[in-house]
């Protein structure tokens, strides 16, 4: 073939000429690594991956890393073998991401040519190819923002899964510093237009995240737009206010806290957990032969009964506030208001808990003393318990990055809920009244606070250590991270704490009920005392009593 060069190229013992469309018999790793590190050009190399991509075996490292290489060169081929390679298989957005940038870069209509295709075509599957959204259109946000309207009307699924794999993406980015360059703001305001659009109240979304972190704003705007009811058809979440109505009668207690106009007031707060829980499909006088029945249930079907679950405790915990003598009408209002819900569900979980264990006894909410208003009172023969309840929230990282680990020892939540009650109401409590008893209630968070966590911080954990001539390792206490507090930071106040509960909701669907643990901190506290506080909050023989030693004793 006068004037074109013979470029030839090895697989085994078998000369190919490159530009012979061939199947796949480049199959080995020695391959793509050979491809990898020629000097041939990006059009060439991304020619010879489609040889590869077909192949039984393909390192995806170096697959990835070419097209990573040569993606911003040759854009189009660099989308074909994106294609090639993710055609019916799932491929984890991680190990794509940094191709996917490369390929989006130069074009962002290129881009959309193929994510459409990719959409749209069974071969590819929907639920891994939305994760690569943020990353093709990584250097286009712009062009992003118009897609995300464009599929909030037109593919309410893809909109809603695009958002979500967005805000994981431009989260992990932050947790290692980098800066996002504006990319959340973007985000949150495309949000903001859709939900103001939508008639929605967009500043109470925003207005319920704490800190400044546009990314959790974001989250909150769109789980208002998935609670809206019109989008019961488009994406399954929306939320069915006129099922909620018909479920209230199942909970008059709890219902009967919340106002004339609730239902209204709890539409107007846009996403709400108390939304979600009441909004359930089966009614709850059939619970019962879900209980009874011995086969997989799906998704749906799960989630309404753990809402019936919690709902049923919660009415029953309602029993326990009488209109005469407590704050019902605040604690109504604090349930319907998203920012207070969680706080509040925890109060009145507690004050059930004392309350059905210290009938001989008042329990009283928010009395004042020491220029505070500690959450209850327990009032005792001779004094009192002042109580202090609180409760961790759902962890950024198991927001926005789907991961649930929390951390541990003087990091933990724990070290942090008990520090932030010890430094203020308790340290003044104990001031103004030092013979009575301070308590701390937590409420368990799957993402940041479990029983480990809490025996952690008030017992201690546990080591190994194998002693010199020793056959096996011996398991040792550590020093509770309470101590390691004292040692560690000033003005604590841990010394000022008696009493630490935590607990959790537990129970089947027949028969709901808290199960904690109780830690003394104070060694003249009775046995009576720690026994019935064991009672209350069902804590069996997680009743401890820790020594931390303030005094160097």
């Amino acid at each position: 073939m006068t004037g074109m060069s013979d470029i030839s190229g090895r697989s085994g013992d078998k000369i190919i000429n490159r530009q012979v469309q061939l199947p796949s018999i480049m199959d080995t790793d020695t391959d793509i690594y050979d491809v990898f590190r020629s000097d041939d050009s990006c059009k060439e190399k991304l020619q010879q991956l489609g040889y590869i991509a077909d192949s039984g075996t393909i390192d995806l490292h170096f697959y990835t890393k070419i097209i990573e290489d040569c993606g911003e060169v040759e854009p189009k081929l660099a989308f074909e073998r994106l294609e090639d390679l993710i055609r019916n298989r799932n491929i984890l957005t991680r190990d794509l991401d940094f191709a996917l940038r490369a390929a989006g870069n130069p074009d962002p209509k290129i881009s959309q040519e193929y994510l459409n295709k990719w959409l749209e075509e069974k071969e590819y599957s929907t639920a891994y190819v939305t994760g690569y959204i943020p990353h093709i259109y990584w250097h286009h946000t712009d062009f992003l923002q118009q897609e995300l309207r464009r599929w909030y009307s037109e593919s309410p699924v893809v909109f809603e899964r695009a958002v979500e794999k967005t805000l994981e993406a431009y989260y992990r980015l932050r947790r290692t510093d980098e800066d996002l360059n504006g990319r959340d703001s973007e985000l949150l305001a495309t949000l903001t237009d859709i939900t103001e659009n939508e008639e929605i109240d967009a500043e109470t979304a925003l207005n319920s995240v704490s800190e400044d972190n546009d990314l959790l704003r974001a989250d909150n705007l769109l789980k208002d737009l998935q609670n809206l009811q019109s989008n019961l058809d488009s994406y399954g979440l929306g939320i069915d206010y006129d099922q909620i109505r018909s479920n209230a009668d199942s909970y008059l207690f709890l219902t009967d806290i919340l106002g004339e106009d609730w239902v209204d007031d709890l539409q107007a707060q846009g996403n709400h957990r108390l939304a979600r829980f009441l909004s359930h499909d089966i009614a709850r006088e059939d619970v019962y032969m879900y209980s009874r029945a011995n086969q997989d249930i799906d998704i749906k079907t799960r989630n309404d009964l753990e809402s019936i679950h919690f709902l049923s405790y919660l009415d029953h915990c309602c029993e326990s506030l009488h209109d005469h003598h407590d704050p019902t009408e605040s604690l109504g209002a604090d349930l319907i208001n998203r920012q207070q819900y969680e706080d509040t569900v925890t109060e009145i979980q507690t004050i059930n808990a004392l309350r059905r264990e210290f009938l001989d006894h008042e329990v009283i909410i928010e009395e004042s003393i020491a220029g505070r208003d500690p959450d209850l009172k327990v009032e005792l023969d001779d004094n009192a318990i002042w109580v202090e309840v609180t409760h961790a929230r759902r962890t950024k990282e198991a927001r926005l990055n789907s991961v649930f680990s929390a951390p541990s020892g003087i990091e933990s939540n724990v070290r942090a809920k008990v520090t932030e009650k010890t430094r203020g109401q308790i340290k003044d409590i104990k001031k103004g009244r030092p013979n009575d008893l301070t308590m701390v209630v937590l409420k368990n968070e799957f993402s940041a606070i479990d029983n480990h966590h809490v025996r952690e911080y008030a017992e201690g954990g546990h080591h190994m250590i194998l002693e010199e001539g020793a056959d096996h390792p011996t398991l040792i206490p550590g020093k509770p991270v309470a101590m390691q507090d004292t040692e560690d930071f000033d003005d604590n106040n841990i010394e000022d704490l008696d009493l630490l509960v935590n607990f959790e909701l537990s129970g089947g669907l027949k028969s709901p009920y808290i199960e904690g643990q109780v830690f003394c901190f104070n060694a003249n506290i009775t046995e009576t005392l720690l026994k019935r506080l064991g009672e209350a909050f069902n804590a069996g023989n997680r009743v401890f009593t820790s020594d931390l030693s303030f005094d160097g004793e």
